[in-house]
């Protein structure tokens, strides 16, 4: 289990300290979590402060994020945050959602469950008449990563026809099952959700791109750009040309899940955003960390995390480019 959080000043008790040790961040952030437990941690090399290995020397300061790879029997269910904060301006935030969170209240969602949405009004304060927080683009609740959230008017007007017209591009880091294509299109319509729930049979235009960054005869791990927004159009495009997303319980393969390794979860993450510069209130380039659960599968490929980033990175630019 990862969990991602921001040195806030509360954490830093008085004006005169500029920085902490990991280890201290970690239980100043979350007190409960025993002390030797979060020292053996640290000599541990399980964490990190703004993407280097943390040491006894190094120093967490304010606004820096502190990355923690521990058990989540040792942390406990109710210190993983719902959300880490990315990105904010004036009534838009772009935050790193939790896999197993929910974006909003409804069937199959219990009392003791996570919501974004109640999550995100108990830290933010939405716009007096906005029916918010409303949320450019949604994740399934087994999925990580980037959303886009609106608190005003104001921020929804900014930023939704550049959202709506696919001019902010969206891509996903994924691993699948077998050997995949360096590259690909795919370019198969999905029933519309309301279609198949109505046995309308209305079917929609739907296409995906795809750069495989690391791969072996198992598993493959894949970036994947969306061009259109239907439901699940990730998990059903993949499983459609023979390589379902490892950890999905509804389109994937229990059978070869089992006999891939220990998955944890489903293997899909909304990694990074960007556009040409046309939204002011968003960054042109935000990420979000890949996961624990999917780095853990880089490294079984025998592929270094950052060297497949940066293939990602240029891959999908460059197959962006010519379609």
């Amino acid at each position: 289990m990862t969990v991602r959080f921001v040195v806030e000043p509360f954490m830093l008790k008085a004006p005169a300290i500029t920085g902490l040790r990991a280890d201290h961040a970690v239980r100043a952030r979350f007190p409960d979590i025993d002390r030797g437990f979060a020292l053996r941690l640290l000599k541990d090399g399980r964490l990190r402060i703004d993407g280097k290995t943390a040491t006894l020397a190094l120093k967490a300061a304010l606004g820096s994020i502190v990355v923690v790879d521990a058990s989540a029997e040792r942390m406990g269910p109710m210190l993983v945050p719902a959300f880490t904060v990315l990105h904010a301006d004036r009534g838009l935030v772009v935050v790193d959602k939790t896999d197993g969170v929910a974006m909003h209240e409804g069937p199959g969602v219990g009392d003791e469950d996570d919501v974004l949405t109640l999550s995100l009004l108990e830290r933010f304060a939405v716009e007096e008449g906005f029916a918010g927080p409303s949320f450019l683009g949604r994740l399934d609740r087994p999925t990580s990563g980037l959303v886009v959230v609106a608190l005003s008017k104001d921020a929804l007007r900014d930023v939704e026809p550049a959202w709506r017209n696919g001019r902010v591009r969206k891509e996903y880091v994924v691993v699948v099952h077998g050997k995949t294509p360096p590259e690909g299109n795919i370019v198969i319509p999905l029933a519309a959700r309301r279609a198949r729930l109505k046995g309308t049979g209305v079917i929609e235009e739907a296409r995906t791109s795809f750069v495989t960054v690391a791969s072996s005869k198992r598993a493959s791990v894949v970036v994947c750009e969306l061009h259109t927004g239907r439901t699940h159009q990730i998990r059903r495009h993949l499983k459609a040309i023979g390589h379902p997303i490892l950890g999905d319980a509804r389109y994937g393969d229990a059978r070869r899940d089992a006999d891939t390794a220990t998955v944890d979860g489903l293997l899909l993450h909304a990694w990074r955003l960007r556009h040409s510069g046309e939204v002011q209130r968003l960054p042109p380039n935000i990420e979000a960390p890949w996961p624990e659960r999917i780095t853990r599968f880089v490294k079984m490929l025998g592929l270094e995390a950052a060297a497949n980033v940066a293939a990602a990175r240029v891959g999908v630019a460059e197959l962006s480019a010519r379609v």
